[in-house]
């Protein structure tokens, strides 16, 4: 996926407000002079954070919007990683809270007289903080902020009559950029219209890691109250793409579980080898957490040593949070990709992991067993340290 649809991608999933925060080309013209001039002071193979630029006199947003199209670039270099701005906003930008980089990016947006904005970043170490590089450039303000390109508001219909194992048919209908993005903004609106869900998931499916697996990942990502789905409809719509979704979703999660809502946030969505994986988890209520491991079918990895305590207790939006996690590449392969997943649950749960090999019948046991579920995912990618 080319990096301005990873972005429109990202924009649809958030909702029709933000769908003009994909980065303009001549946003995309400025960041790259900027990581041009920055990025000559810092070690290749190191992790990069890049805050929201402070813009209080500039258009709403256009400060997270720049140090998100940066973020793009210096992941398009193939040279660097990037903390997520997901895990900046919750974890703080203390130096302490910045997701294990070596290097962190502030920055700021300004009027430059009547009609441009003037874009200043510095590099500096994230452990002690001394200026590395600084770099400035200007943008005419009608090439930072496009025009809103035009969205259809989802339609969603929930259907009578139930479905297999009792779960309850929801249509929705979407108009996005490209299949994936349709498909995946279906889904959320379904679900969204009848429970509370965490924020959604952007999967990089560009990633070397990913390529030529984006059903599988699909499949991955969908969630476990949905019991059946079918596109029904779908095709070319103008510039962007529209289908129609027929989710069956479990009906049970619909009564006992509407508002249950656990939040699964990874300092980085690609990291390289040796690099640390931290994640931060926060569920609504009080309960027990369990991080899980799976392959792109759902199977129940080993746990290893650095894992997480199964089932460890959780106070209602207290983070939990886990640190220093090895980012590992199979010995004879380029890439690899992991899932990993969070499942908060009311009660303790441990007898029925004993003998589950797979997600999805561990989900069942939990349905069988009445007890009150919520679950989040991300996927993330690894690679060789560049040389």
């Amino acid at each position: 996926m080319k990096k301005a649809s990873a972005l429109l991608l990202a924009a649809f999933l958030a909702g029709p407000a933000l769908a003009s925060r994909a980065a303009s080309p001549g946003l995309e013209k400025a960041v790259r002079s900027l990581a041009d001039k920055l990025l000559k002071s810092a070690q290749p193979g190191s992790s990069i954070a890049v805050p929201a630029f402070s813009a209080p006199a500039a258009p709403a947003g256009l400060g997270r919007a720049v140090a998100e199209a940066l973020a793009e670039e210096l992941l398009r270099s193939g040279r660097f990683t990037v903390v997520e701005g997901d895990y900046l906003e919750a974890t703080g930008r203390a130096p302490a809270d910045l997701g294990g980089a070596d290097y962190v990016v502030e920055g700021s947006v300004a009027p430059s007289g009547r009609k441009k904005l003037e874009l200043q970043a510095r590099l500096l170490a994230a452990a002690t903080g001394p200026l590395l590089a600084s770099a400035k450039t200007s943008i005419k303000n009608t090439e930072a902020v496009p025009g809103a390109a035009p969205v259809q508001q989802p339609a969603v219909t929930i259907l009578n009559g139930p479905g297999p194992a009792s779960c309850s048919w929801i249509h929705s209908r979407v108009t996005a950029p490209g299949r994936t993005a349709a498909l995946l903004l279906a889904r959320g609106r379904s679900l969204g219209a009848v429970m509370s869900l965490p924020r959604p998931h952007t999967p990089d499916l560009g990633a070397e890691a990913l390529r030529g697996k984006e059903g599988a990942v699909l499949q991955a990502l969908r969630s476990g109250r949905v019991v059946a789905e079918q596109v029904t409809a779908e095709g070319a719509a103008g510039e962007g793409y529209a289908l129609t979704l027929r989710s069956c979703v479990n009906a049970a999660g619909l009564s006992k579980d509407k508002g249950f809502t656990v939040e699964l946030t990874l300092n980085q969505r690609r990291f390289f080898a040796g690099q640390g994986i931290r994640f931060r988890a926060v569920s609504n209520r009080d309960g027990f957490l369990h991080f899980f491991r799976t392959d792109l079918a759902g199977r129940l990895l080993p746990r290893a040593p650095e894992d997480p305590e199964a089932g460890a207790r959780v106070i209602a939006n207290r983070a939990s949070e886990a640190r220093g996690f090895p980012a590992v590449v199979p010995p004879g392969e380029t890439a690899s990709a992991a899932i990993l997943r969070v499942l908060a649950v009311r009660r303790d749960i441990q007898p029925l992991l004993a003998g589950t090999a797979t997600y999805p019948e561990l989900l069942r046991k939990l349905d069988e067993s009445g007890a009150e579920w919520a679950e989040d995912v991300r996927i993330l990618t690894v690679y060789p340290q560049p040389r």
